[in-house]
């Protein structure tokens, strides 16, 4: 799935079919990453990609579309602050990364 989504026309479809594979398991790092590239447009795929958040070999793209989309609202505020609370945990930099760049004032605790 590596498409650029403004090679295939209108948003909207490429959102559904990205969001369908993701949902469906079909290269879902890949929909992830890609829905990340269409930006702040595919904020509809949140609460599939937090869904998906704890799946290891995926996270990181996750994560970085989760801070593209540009939603900081507490359903992605919340997960990405308990990764960056784990001391020992695997995606913590990303994390505090994304809520950075998402400027999630209410993730300054974890973030100091």
């Amino acid at each position: 799935m590596t498409h650029s989504s403004g090679s295939l026309g209108p948003r909207e479809p490429v959102i559904d079919a990205l969001l369908e594979a993701l949902v469906a398991g079909r290269s879902p790092g890949d929909a992830a990453r890609e829905l990340g590239e269409i930006g702040p447009p595919a904020a509809r795929a949140v609460p599939a990609l937090v869904a998906r958040l704890g799946q290891d070999e995926i996270a990181s793209n996750i994560i970085q579309a989760l801070a593209r989309l540009g939603v900081a609202n507490e359903t992605v505020v919340t997960p990405l602050r308990r990764m960056v609370a784990q001391p020992n945990g695997r995606r913590r930099a990303e994390a505090a990364i994304s809520l950075g760049t998402l400027k999630a004032r209410a993730a300054a605790p974890e973030l100091i």
